[in-house]
């Protein structure tokens, strides 16, 4: 077996050994709340924030605000370097002698 493939295998090892112990960890996680008496499926519900339509409204607009001001402030940014760096065009074409 090549060194790659012995590399191979032993990053599928690692990723299977992590995959089982976060299934080992989620099954102790659902095992500690049916325990207490919560059902796991309720947990996002019960912590989760509750927010009616106005709310969301207003939050989806403030996220657009932000989102539009971030926008324009790139594109101001993009500008400024556009208009500080030389480009190209200003760079003389290179004297080549005719015969």
């Amino acid at each position: 077996m090549s060194q790659a493939q012995g590399y191979a295998a032993d990053i599928i090892n690692q990723a299977e050994s992590l995959l089982a112990k976060i299934e080992a960890d989620f099954a102790a996680t659902a095992a500690f709340y049916e325990s207490i008496g919560v059902e796991p499926a309720n947990i996002d519900g019960a912590f989760g924030p509750k927010l009616d339509a106005r709310q969301r409204e207003e939050m989806a607009a403030v996220l657009a605000a932000d989102q539009a001001a971030i926008d324009q402030e790139v594109a101001e940014e993009a500008a400024r370097l556009r208009m500080s760096s030389p480009g190209a065009a200003s760079v003389p074409k290179r004297r080549r002698n005719l015969i």
